[in-house]
């Protein structure tokens, strides 16, 4: 039990010697080689920088090109129109079921059947909401 309480009473010290030497050597560590690093002053590159005047505007904007005339223009606005507004029609249409659904389905458990086919309904409004008269294959008919 004495070699125990000895060991103990060695381990004690050790570790107040090295609770007081770790500042010592933490802080020794920050004041050594100050002549290393490079100096914080303005340099002559930011200074030139701060010193740079800015660039004069321009006198007058340059004039787009006029766009050339096309006589199906107005036909193919007016086609893409139209399908805009059934687009619309559709939306419109669809929103009272959707809302009558989504209400049956409110405070139904996450998972159950009325919770899946509201999620169904608001997913089909979404796609319609999204579905918009197709211009990329409009453009592809205009080439």
């Amino acid at each position: 039990m004495a070699r125990l309480s000895n060991r103990f009473a060695a381990v004690q010290r050790l570790s107040l010697l090295g609770l007081a030497a770790a500042p010592a050597l933490v802080l020794g560590g920050c004041a050594n080689d100050r002549g290393r690093f490079p100096s914080l002053a303005i340099r002559p590159a930011e200074r030139a920088f701060y010193q740079a005047q800015p660039a004069p505007a321009a006198a007058t904007p340059a004039q787009p090109a006029p766009i050339p005339a096309d006589a199906t223009l107005t036909q193919r606005l007016a086609a893409l129109e139209t399908r805009a507004r059934e687009a619309d029609a559709r939306f419109v249409a669809l929103v009272p079921e959707v809302t009558r659904t989504v209400s049956r389905a409110r405070g139904a458990a996450t998972g159950s059947e009325t919770w899946n086919l509201a999620q169904v309904a608001l997913a089909r409004l979404d796609r319609h909401a999204a579905t918009p008269p197709s211009p990329w294959r409009t453009w592809i008919n205009w080439r």
